[in-house]
């Protein structure tokens, strides 16, 4: 526990690509809807990351709640998603970007495999 009472936050971020379905499960329980939508886009819900954040403080220790991950600050919680440098575990999702699986494919020779959209307007002279 840290000296404000709260649990100590997993060292690495959380990342919800690595929680196994039955915590996400749980974590849909927990906030009444179904959450695939929000980790696809990356657009958590706050209450969602609360759900996520309670399943990482559990693991760390059993008896940890909902209510106790609730307890922490924005700030906390928006620092609980980002990754750590020195882990180096994968990339935890961040809520204020768009995840990778979004982003353009690549081929093996690194060009792109969808098409550039087209500029909606042109500069010139």
């Amino acid at each position: 526990m840290s000296d404000n009472g709260q649990l100590q936050l997993p060292k690495g971020g959380i990342n919800p690509g690595k929680l196994k379905l039955r915590e996400l499960v749980e974590v849909e329980k927990l906030v009444g809807r179904k959450i695939a939508g929000e980790l696809q886009s990356g657009d958590l819900g706050i209450d969602t990351m609360q759900g996520l954040l309670w399943i990482e403080l559990r693991k760390h220790n059993p008896a940890a709640t909902p209510e106790q991950a609730g307890e922490y600050d924005l700030e906390t919680l928006m620092d609980a998603f980002e990754p750590d440098d020195e882990e180096g575990e994968g990339e935890p999702v961040d809520p204020t970007s768009r995840p990778p699986s979004a982003a353009p494919s690549a081929t093996s020779n690194g060009a792109p495999t969808s098409k550039p959209t087209p500029a909606s307007t042109t500069f010139g002279g």
